[in-house]
């Protein structure tokens, strides 16, 4: 019989097994072996170039290559030029390679350290833990008497060199060669401490301290993102929200968005490339300062926290100018549409990461929305003013939702419920800022009335065009979110109700579907409570017809009564007839001197309502019950206060 096997587990399984062998194989002298090992690293490296290596494989194989062994230098060096992590490098693996570099009989030969340090440069950017490398500073600097070494440790110093690390006696020692790769570390010292190392010391020729390898950060690129699609099912890779993001790879040579550098700041301030965790980042928060291009914002997380936490005005507007100049490049004909519409992705995740739109940034909507298709990455442009801020509603159709509708409305019912679902969002959003703010602006109320009574016209229009239950759902969803902003215990002191149209009512209340009939109940009970927390005063009656006709629908009438029924045969209970339903308060009186069941027709009404809310459908309930002072006092009274003799 046939069986799917997983390739990828079948590969790391067989590198399990190639790795034990060539262990064991390492213990012993060449000439004493039965077989050759040759063919077995061959194999081993093949497929360490297919699947890449799994953290506990890896560090077995980099084990072995920092201890003594009976392998020739040439298998040593293969096995090095393969270590393709799968996943994120241990800190053991990191330490072991640290461990082993310098002079001494039992170290590693200097050739194979050099291949070992530019391993680490290749792979620096997926470690476990980097601060390893950070801690082991003094040991590295220390080592970069060995010519054979010097390059790549220069190189992985540079990589690693934060401002603490900078200290006057690691500044002369670098002065007194005239090594390039030495240049090249004491510039990245400048970096950090201009005003300290004069333009002279630095004069000679220094290391650009480019990639080693591309292609096989390429290839390393490729394999963990096939590994952890894979174990992940196809979730986006997540970043370390408490350091600098560095795309690599593709991504590093395509991306639109600048990466952040900061240069020609006063030795008291502290760059964000400087920040390794959270702790660092809230010690230095005030003395952070900021990019020199602050729109890399969009596609770093570590500033867009800074952001958020130190908003300012100036930000805002210079991110704004980015923008503006992207999009102004497109109408030049300097840009494609595509990276615009790239860029706009972007936008869409910071946007969406940090909850905020920022005021200034609406000019640029204002400018592009005109110019839009309607159509072109419509959820992005969707998603993003869904964080539109709280300011008054008539200024923000003006400039930015009548353009904003006027491209997507295409008389089709979709276009009407994404721009619905748009102000349900906005809706939300406004009612999170309210809730978290310490004052409600005076503008607040008029804000929000005039939202709703836009929207009142556009859901009139969709449950008229179309009958089916998502779209009446998705009108329920926004009266339901404007409920919630009315009902909350301090805003609903300061925000005006508005009802939905009468029509509207109407139309959902009598739905065939009984949950959409259950929520638009509930939505009315949350309104009167609402006008009656404002009146202050009792409704009075007025003698029209009672509301509580739930109680004569044919199918919940029928279905309660004859659940009653059966509830009494259960218990043992024999009735000699049977209701055949819908009751009626005339029927149920009957029913007993016929010998059917005894019950009250109050207290059948009341089952009916228990029989709904038991279904999740106590809207109708919420909205009897304040309605009829009476129905709610002998609902919430229980059973000792209701009727006994049929009514």
């Amino acid at each position: 019989m046939e069986t799917d096997t997983d390739p990828a587990k079948a590969g790391h399984q067989e590198l399990r097994l190639l790795v034990g062998d060539v262990i064991e194989s390492s213990k012993v002298p060449a000439k004493t072996r039965a077989t050759s090992i040759k063919p077995t690293i061959a194999n081993l490296t093949s497929l360490s170039y297919e699947w890449g290596l799994l953290p506990e494989t890896l560090d077995s194989l980099v084990n072995l290559v920092t201890t003594p062994n009976y392998l020739d230098q040439a298998s040593q060096a293969v096995i090095v030029r393969n270590l393709y992590p799968a996943e994120a490098v241990s800190r053991d693996s990191v330490l072991r390679v640290v461990s082993c570099l310098g002079h001494g009989t039992l170290k590693p030969s200097l050739t194979l350290q050099a291949a070992l340090i530019k391993w680490l440069i290749t792979v620096h950017h997926t470690l476990e833990s980097p601060q390893v490398l950070s801690q082991a500073y003094p040991v590295l600097f220390n080592l970069l008497d060995t010519t054979a070494t010097r390059p790549n440790l220069s190189h992985l110093l540079a990589l690693i060199t934060r401002r603490k690390h900078v200290r006057p006696f690691r500044i002369q020692a670098l002065q007194t060669g005239n090594d390039p790769s030495l240049i090249g570390l004491l510039r990245v010292f400048k970096d950090y401490y201009p005003e300290v190392i004069v333009g002279e010391v630095v004069r000679g020729k220094a290391s650009s301290f480019k990639h080693p390898d591309p292609q096989w950060r390429d290839r390393l690129d490729e394999i963990q993102e096939a590994h952890f699609y894979k174990s992940q099912e196809g979730v986006s890779r997540p970043r370390d929200g408490f350091r600098v993001h560095r795309p690599i790879g593709r991504a590093a040579r395509k991306k639109t968005i600048p990466s952040v550098h900061t240069s020609h700041v006063t030795e008291d301030a502290i760059t964000l490339e400087e920040i390794e965790n959270a702790v660092g980042f809230v010690k230095s928060i005030e003395k952070l300062e900021l990019p020199n291009q602050l729109v890399a914002v969009l596609a770093d997380p570590l500033l867009q926290k800074l952001i958020v936490l130190r908003p300012s005005s100036e930000s805002d507007q210079r991110i704004s100018n980015w923008l503006n100049s992207a999009l102004q490049d497109v109408q030049d004909g300097d840009a494609d549409e595509a990276t615009f519409f790239e860029i706009l992705d972007i936008f869409r995740d910071y946007v969406v990461s940090t909850k905020v739109l920022p005021s200034l940034l609406l000019e640029f909507f204002a400018r592009f929305l005109p110019l839009w298709d309607g159509s072109q990455h419509r959820d992005s442009m969707l998603a993003i003013l869904s964080y539109s801020p709280l300011l008054d509603f008539q200024k923000l159709y003006q400039h930015i939702f009548k353009p904003l509708e006027e491209a997507t409305f295409d008389n089709t019912p979709e276009s009407q419920l994404a721009v619905l679902g748009l102000y349900k969002n906005i809706l939300h959003h406004w009612t999170v800022v309210l809730e978290s703010s310490d004052t409600i602006p005076d503008y607040a109320s008029d804000a929000v009335a005039d939202l709703i009574r836009h929207v009142n016209p556009l859901a009139l229009s969709i449950v008229q065009t179309s009958t089916s239950v998502s779209a009446r759902s998705a009108i329920l969803d926004f009266y339901e979110q404007n409920s919630r902003l009315i009902s909350h215990e301090t805003l609903k002191h300061y925000i005006r109700i508005e009802l939905p149209p009468s029509h509207l009512i109407y139309i959902l209340f009598f739905s065939s579907s009984v949950a959409i009939m259950s929520r638009i109940c509930a939505i009315l009970a949350s309104y009167k409570k609402g006008f009656e927390m404002a009146m202050l005063t009792k409704p009075k009656r007025d003698g029209t017809n009672r509301i509580d006709s739930s109680s004569y629908n044919r199918v919940f009438s029928k279905r309660c009564i004859q659940g009653l029924e059966n509830a009494e045969i259960n218990s043992g209970t024999p009735l000699n007839t049977r209701h055949e339903g819908p009751p009626t308060q005339s029927s149920l009186g009957q029913l007993v001197s016929s010998g059917g069941i005894r019950i009250s027709w109050q207290d059948y009404r009341i089952k009916v309502l228990e029989e709904l809310s038991a279904k999740e459908l106590a809207g109708i309930t919420d909205l009897l019950k304040n309605t009829m002072t009476i129905l709610r006092k002998l609902i919430d009274g229980g059973e000792s206060t209701r009727p006994t003799t049929a009514q």
